[in-house]
């Protein structure tokens, strides 16, 4: 009887499991567009646009105190987990970012890296 009862709490626990993961997956074809930063996360004196394409690949193109500079890389979403490479001009290596998407939708995207602040894009028509 008592192994009978673990078994009915292991089954629903997985169930639960399941079900909590399922609530954090997004949809990846809504991240192909253009993005802005929100305005409180933009730079003071400068625009930002990021492009992301349905390949995976993306595009950020910055103007920053009347320094452009376009960079390419690549992203991949597995639940709510947005991974994304980049190789800036000048740098050694690849740099890349483990994401954690808190809301996305047609017009916002808000994610999260590890225990900083949360940033919020605006898709761009």
């Amino acid at each position: 009887m008592l192994q009978r009862l673990g078994l009915i709490v292991l089954v629903l626990a997985g169930l639960s499991a399941y079900a909590y993961a399922e609530d954090k997956k997004f949809d990846a074809g809504k991240l192909v567009g253009k993005w802005q930063p929100d305005a409180k996360d933009a730079p003071p004196s400068g625009k930002i646009t990021i492009e992301m394409f349905k390949d995976g690949k993306l595009t950020l193109s910055a103007d920053l105190g009347g320094q452009s500079m376009n960079v390419e890389g690549s992203y991949k979403l597995q639940g709510d987990k947005l991974t994304i490479k980049m190789k800036f001009p000048g740098a050694p290596e690849e740099r890349s970012a483990d994401l954690t998407i808190v809301k996305l939708d047609d017009e916002v995207l808000v994610t999260k890296e590890g225990d900083k602040k949360e940033e919020t894009l605006k898709r761009i028509k």
